[in-house]
């Protein structure tokens, strides 16, 4: 999951190996969850269209939040400029690994800007999506 979008921006996988890495295996129509159950649905019920029909990430999350979406990119770009001036946009996942404590200190200044420019609401997002991830990627 961490060279997810290397993958993608460097069109070393297609779309549907990265759908499988986003969605975890498919194989053979069968559904192999890290966690060992598929939320109610069979095995021999659960296809790949199921699995991303459950997954909306334009209708579900994208167009309920296109401008959120853009501030928290924003923090993402102004974070990877604050720790690697010029480089490319990448996350450097040892510069900091406290989500938790880093998210309630900018939600508690929510609704203003951080001294670099960036909202301190889109912060909190970037770092939920952050902790979000690390849980995913089994690093908590």
């Amino acid at each position: 999951m961490e060279n997810l979008m290397k993958l993608y921006y460097e069109s070393q996988a297609t779309q549907k190996e990265i759908w499988n890495l986003l969605s975890g295996t498919v194989a053979n129509g069968r559904r192999m969850m890290l966690d060992g159950h598929c939320n109610g649905i069979k095995d021999e019920d659960f296809t790949e269209a199921v699995a991303r029909k459950q997954r909306p990430l334009c209708s579900g999350v994208l167009d309920y939040f296109p401008q959120a979406l853009m501030e928290v990119a924003y923090a993402s770009y102004m974070g990877n400029e604050q720790h690697h001036a010029g480089a490319t946009l990448h996350w450097d996942k040892s510069k900091s690994t406290d989500e938790a404590d880093a998210l309630l200190r900018h939600l508690a200044e929510r609704g203003t800007l951080d001294t670099d420019g960036v909202r301190h609401s889109a912060k909190v997002a970037w770092r939920a999506l952050a902790m979000l991830q690390r849980e995913l990627d089994g690093e908590t």
